[in-house]
């Protein structure tokens, strides 16, 4: 499938904005914090309000105090002081809203910092169950603290000149926050109530469809072609997503598909026939017309907007 061209998230340029309270080693890894130095809300290097933003390294947020809204790949999360949030990489997000007290360490690295590869397959199989796109942590207070330490002595080595083997270094450390989030998985599912509502089948189904329209929502529109992929009727499978979700099938493929949309359009690297074709509709004219009925607008007055 060819790559194509969305508006970036790039923190490394942002980071200006943070005076001397980032670090980074060349464009692989970055430190960024307002610890100390208030940091007006339109002025945060994590600032994805207005257009949603292709999200291409992985980002772990840790909330000191106060709190962010956020919406990754159309899921609207909430962190709060005391969570870490962790984001990976090839997902569309934007920052909905932060509270004025807030106060945030972030991790901004290349995928291959963090060595998932040399995981078991039992552990790499709960971890992608976990971290697809993001999630929420909601960590221990020793977790926590963990955290903050390994950030504290990530950013000390990123600021000494006589240091030759930063990358290796950096790399072990992250290698140590790989591992607390693997504890912490299998903490999770040592938990008797998170085991018994992961067994619940509605929630199973809905997960399963959820995935199959990431996978497919460029190409496949029709609820048919996703029943069939779950063995299910098309009736079935609509009352179990309305029932998980609160919101039809349909819906939920529409979201994706207007999302992708909304970050084609906004990149201005392609014009309204272009991403047509990209997102397979079958000419310009049927695309204006769905993505009107789900905006209120057109694409082209979106994307001048």
């Amino acid at each position: 499938m060819a790559k194509h061209k969305y508006k970036h998230l790039d923190i490394f340029q942002q980071s200006r904005q943070w005076e001397n309270s980032y670090s980074a080693l060349g464009k692989s890894i970055l430190l960024a914090d307002n610890l100390g130095y208030p940091v007006n809300y339109s002025d945060m290097a994590m600032n994805l309000t207005g257009d949603p933003c292709k999200i291409m390294k992985c980002i772990i947020i840790a909330i000191l105090e106060g709190e962010m809204v956020y919406d990754v790949n159309l899921g609207r999360n909430t962190a709060r002081k005391g969570e870490i949030v962790v984001i990976m990489p090839n997902t569309i997000g934007q920052l909905v809203s932060m509270s004025e007290d807030v106060q945030v360490a972030i991790i901004y690295f290349e995928p291959e910092f963090w060595p998932i590869h040399e995981l078991s397959p039992e552990c790499l199989t709960l971890f992608n169950r976990f971290f697809t796109s993001s999630i929420t942590v909601n960590s221990s207070k020793s977790l926590f603290a963990r955290f903050l330490d390994t950030y504290g002595q990530i950013k000390q080595l990123l600021g000494r000149e006589d240091y030759e083997f930063k990358e290796i270094a950096v790399k072990g450390y992250l290698q140590i926050m790989l591992a607390d989030a693997c504890q912490w998985i299998v903490n999770y599912y040592r938990n008797p109530e998170n085991m018994s509502g992961n067994s619940n089948n509605i929630q199973r189904i809905y997960n399963n469809f959820i995935e199959l329209v990431k996978q497919n929502y460029r190409t496949e529109r029709a609820i048919p072609f996703y029943a069939d992929k779950l063995c299910l009727s098309t009736k079935y499978l609509g009352q179990v997503v309305v029932k998980a979700s609160g919101k039809s099938a349909l819906d939920w493929i529409a979201d994706y598909v207007i999302l992708e949309a909304k970050a084609l359009l906004k990149s201005r690297c392609y014009n309204v026939q272009q991403i047509s074709g990209i997102l397979n509709f079958p000419n310009p004219s049927f695309f204006g017309k769905y993505f009107k009925a789900h905006t209120g607008m057109t694409p082209r007055c979106y994307m001048v907007e």
